[in-house]
């Protein structure tokens, strides 16, 4: 027996081996998720439970100019332990990029810019800057949020935040933005911010 012949021999009986292995194994698995299916599955006709509650866990996302990185680092790590059920992801980018993101429909809550123009191409109330009629911002949702004052004594920059109408947690996001504005002095100090 050459070696070639010997060595395919050897391979196939060990893939054999694997192979009833692996269906050994899934067998296994297949009887036991068929005794533990019904448990697994949910009566969608009956009301939530406090523990279904739980699986859900509420998220914001919001977009912001990334001038305003250590003042929503620091609020969303404080609302975090405020409200700990609740989950706030920011991305941070330039409001131009930020735009676009929205306009192209990816998920976000809250839109805060420095930068009005942005801010009032997507507001249907943004004047002649909105051109082609959007209307993606929540009416009455558009506040100054914080103001960071310039080093050098000229005009101070302020940061505008708005709720998206797309957004499927728009109470949450009023509530964030009111706990925000709510913040001691101290907070907004800290962090070279003010409160408009």
């Amino acid at each position: 027996m050459n070696i070639k012949r010997f060595s395919a021999v050897i391979l196939s009986v060990l893939l054999l081996l694997a192979l009833a292995a692996c269906g050994a194994s899934s067998g296994q698995q297949s009887s036991g998720q068929a005794q533990s299916a019904p448990a697994a599955e949910k009566d969608i006709t009956k009301e939530p439970s406090p523990e279904d509650a739980t699986e859900i866990k509420p998220h914001i996302t919001v977009y912001a100019a990334d001038d305003s990185l250590i003042f929503l680092s620091t609020v969303t790590d404080l609302y975090a332990g405020y409200r700990p059920a609740m989950t706030t992801a920011v991305l941070f980018d330039e409001s131009v990029v930020l735009t676009e993101k929205i306009l192209s429909g990816y998920d976000c809550d809250i839109f805060i810019t420095d930068e009005p123009f942005y801010m009032d191409y997507i507001d249907k109330n943004g004047g002649k800057t909105n051109q082609y009629g959007l209307d993606l911002l929540v009416e009455g949702s558009r506040t100054v949020l914080f103001t960071v004052p310039d080093p050098e004594g000229g005009e101070s920059k302020d940061f505008t935040a708005a709720i998206l109408n797309q957004s499927v947690c728009p109470l949450d996001c009023q509530q964030f933005l009111d706990w925000v504005r709510d913040l001691d002095d101290s907070v907004y100090e800290e962090c070279g911010a003010a409160k408009p």
